[in-house]
Formats: C-alpha cells, structure tokens, sequence
C-alpha cells in the first residue's frame, strides 16, 4: 500500500490547534512535490522517491522533512512536515535537481528527544546515512527507537 505522507504546520504558536493536511487537498500532486528554495532554468531534475517507515511502534508517530543541502531547497516546507503514523510506512516522491544532496530530519511526533538525521526545524547537523544523491531512485529507511 502506498499511503501519503500527510503534512502538518510547525508554527510554533499553532502547532496543537493544525490539522492534518492531506497533499490532496492541498491543490498539488499528491506523489510529488518541487522544493522551496532557489532553482533555475536547464537544471536536470530527478524524481527521488523515499520510503520511511516508523519502526519504533511506541505509540508516537513521526515528523519528516527532506532538505537539498547543495541547493538549499526544503519539502513539504519550512512551515510544514510531513507525517508518519506510528508503526506505518510513507512514501513522498520528491523533485530534485539531479545529483544534489538530498537528507531527511525526523523526531517523534509528538516531540520527544527522539530524533533521526538531520535537525528537523534547521536542517543543520550531520549524519551517517540520512543523505542520498538525487536521481531517478526509491531510498528505503526504517527509523527505530534503539
């Protein structure tokens, strides 16, 4: 089953009162999504499909974000995340321009000091294997609370 990865806002004065927004209703395709952040004409664009399950089954579900730390693109967005019931798998299919570094941030959600790959809010911070190289590809990961 290939669900969605729904989005959520993170402004921080409504973050608990924000429902869930489905790509659906947001008007856009629903597989896929350009980044915000710079961009410019004959760039070779991918399609990068990531696949994130929530392995940890503790009850919490996740926040996502994906970030273009060559180009300085972000998805959903700077004031959105995407979300990840827990225990359950999503799949968002990013636009990218070929080549970049694309890196995931996940924590819980709610928040807890549970975090994978990058910051979540700045995208700053390193990782081991977070970062992929844009291109016409599915990039698998299974976040567990080890």
């Amino acid at each position: 089953m290939n669900a969605r990865l729904h989005r959520r806002s993170t402004l921080p004065a409504v973050a608990l009162a924000v429902t869930l927004i489905s790509a659906a209703c947001s008007g856009e395709d629903p597989q896929s999504t350009t980044p915000t952040g710079p961009s410019g004409p004959g760039n070779n664009m991918s399609s990068m499909t990531w696949e994130v399950s929530d392995g940890c089954r503790d009850g919490r579900g996740l926040q996502v974000r994906f970030f273009d730390r060559t180009y300085g693109g972000l998805w959903p967005s700077s004031s959105e995340v995407y979300l990840i019931p827990s225990g359950e798998t999503r799949v968002r299919t990013l636009s990218c321009r070929t080549e970049a570094n694309i890196c995931y941030g996940a924590r819980t959600d709610p928040d807890s000091s549970t975090s994978w790959g990058l910051d979540l809010v700045t995208g700053n911070g390193s990782c081991t294997s977070c970062c992929n190289s844009c291109r016409d590809t599915t990039v698998t990961r299974n976040l567990t609370c080890n």
